[in-house]
C-alpha cells in the first residue's frame, strides 16, 4: 500500500472501502501544493473539488454579516483532515474560503472524476453519505447543546433578576427579626441562647438568596478562610441539621479523624452540608434513613465523604447532577442546590464528585486544600 493509500485509510470516507476499489479513488486524486497564505478556494465560488490535507494547515475562514471585510476563522484542518465534501453533492457557493496556514500539499480531485468513480463503486457514495450523516447528527448535538447552555444562562439571568429584587425586598423583615430577637435576648432573662439562634437564621436566609443571586450573575466571591477546629464545628452542625434530620425520621453520624486545625470558610461549607443533608433527607420520603458525614486528612486534602442509605440518584441525571437546574421527583427547590455546592468547592480550589453505592444511597466526596488561599 503507498503513502497516499495509507493517508485515506486514515478518512472516515473511506475506512470502510476494500483496497481494490480504494486504489481506483486514490488514483483520481492529484497532489497539489499551496505556499503559506495562498487561497484554495474563495468563499462563495461555485466548488468542484474535493480536498484531503496531507501534510500542513489549512484555515476556513468566512465574513462577517456585519462586515464583510472581517473574516473570521471557523476552523483549521491538519492532516488526514477532509474538506470541500459538499462540492460532491450540491452545486452550492462555498461557505467558506480556505487559505493555508503555512505549506501545505493536499490530495484533490474534481467532482466530475469522483462521481464517475462513484457510477461505478456505489458503496464509495454510500460511505460517503453515512460519514456525512453522522457528521449531521454530531452538528445537531453541537448546537443542542450550545441552545441548552443558551437557555440555562437566560434562566440564570431570571433567577439573578429574581434574587435582587428578593435580597432588597426582605432585608427590612430581617432586620425586624433580628432586632426583635436582640431586644428579647435583653429583656428576657433566659433568652440570649433562642435570641441568638433567631439572629443567626434570619442572617442565614440573606446569605442564601445573595448566594443564588451571586451563583446567577456569575460573581468571583472572596471567601473568609479561618482555622477551623473540626470537633467544634461538627458539634456545632448536629446542633443545626438535627432537627431537619428528625422531622423526616433520619440519622445523622459524624466521624471525625482530623485533630489538627484545617482552613476553609464556615459558613460557605455549613451552606454546602446543608444542601447536601436536605437532598439526602428529601430522598427518603417517609422512609427512614441514615447519613454518615466522615472527614480524614488525605493527600494533603481535608477529605469530607457524606453518604446515606437512601434511593441514590438517577442513573439519567448522574452525570449532569452539578450543573443548574438538574432536578428529578423534587416538589421544592430552585434546581441550584448541586450547582452551588460545586462552586463553593471549586472557590476554595477543592473538588467534588458523586457516585451511587453498590449496596443503595448516594456519596459524595468533597476534597478541600489544608492551606486554602484567604
Amino acid at each position: 500500500m503507498d503513502d497516499n493509500s495509507k493517508i485515506f485509510k486514515q478518512v472516515d470516507f473511506f475506512t470502510s472501502i476494500d483496497d481494490e476499489v480504494l486504489k481506483q479513488v486514490t488514483s483520481a486524486f492529484r497532489e497539489v501544493t499551496y505556499s503559506k497564505d495562498e487561497v484554495v478556494f474563495q468563499e462563495d465560488e461555485v466548488g468542484d473539488s474535493f480536498y484531503i490535507v496531507k501534510s500542513g494547515k489549512i484555515a476556513l475562514n468566512k465574513k462577517l454579516k456585519v462586515d464583510e471585510s472581517i473574516t473570521g476563522e471557523l476552523s483549521f484542518f491538519m492532516p488526514f483532515d477532509y474538506f470541500g465534501e459538499l462540492a460532491l453533492i450540491d452545486d452550492e457557493p462555498r461557505s467558506g474560503t480556505a487559505i493555508a496556514a503555512k505549506q501545505t500539499t493536499l490530495l484533490k480531485v474534481n467532482k466530475q472524476d469522483f462521481l464517475n468513480i462513484c457510477s461505478r463503486h456505489p458503496e464509495v457514495m454510500l460511505s460517503i453519505v453515512k460519514t456525512m450523516s453522522k457528521r449531521i447528527r454530531a452538528t445537531n448535538d453541537k448546537y443542542m447543546n450550545m441552545w441548552d447552555e443558551l437557555l440555562k444562562k437566560n434562566k440564570l439571568t431570571a433567577v439573578g433578576t429574581a434574587a435582587s429584587k428578593i435580597v432588597h425586598d426582605i432585608r427590612n423583615p430581617i432586620t425586624v427579626i433580628i432586632l426583635t430577637a436582640q431586644l428579647m435576648g435583653s429583656v428576657y432573662e433566659g433568652s440570649d441562647e433562642f435570641a441568638e439562634k433567631i439572629v443567626m437564621q434570619a442572617n442565614r436566609i440573606n446569605d442564601m438568596v445573595k448566594e443564588i443571586l451571586e451563583f446567577a450573575s456569575g460573581q468571583t466571591v472572596s471567601l473568609n478562610i479561618e482555622e477551623v477546629n473540626l470537633d467544634n464545628y461538627f458539634i456545632f452542625m448536629v446542633e443545626e441539621f438535627q432537627p431537619l434530620c428528625e422531622t423526616r425520621n433520619a440519622s445523622l453520624e459524624i466521624e471525625n479523624e482530623v485533630a489538627e486545625r484545617v482552613n476553609f470558610d464556615q459558613d460557605k461549607i455549613t451552606r454546602l452540608l446543608y444542601n447536601l443533608i436536605r437532598n439526602s433527607v428529601d430522598a427518603f420520603g417517609d422512609n427512614p434513613g441514615v447519613i454518615q458525614i466522615h472527614s480524614q486528612l488525605k493527600d494533603n486534602n481535608l477529605h469530607l465523604q457524606i453518604k446515606d442509605d437512601g434511593p441514590g440518584i438517577p442513573k439519567e441525571i448522574l452525570t449532569d447532577v452539578f450543573e443548574p437546574f438538574i432536578t428529578v421527583n423534587k416538589k421544592e427547590g430552585t434546581g441550584l442546590g448541586l450547582a452551588i455546592c460545586k462552586k463553593i468547592v471549586t472557590d476554595h480550589g477543592g473538588e467534588i464528585k458523586v457516585a451511587n453505592l453498590p449496596e443503595k444511597g448516594a456519596c459524595f466526596d468533597i476534597y478541600l486544600p489544608l492551606r486554602a488561599d484567604a
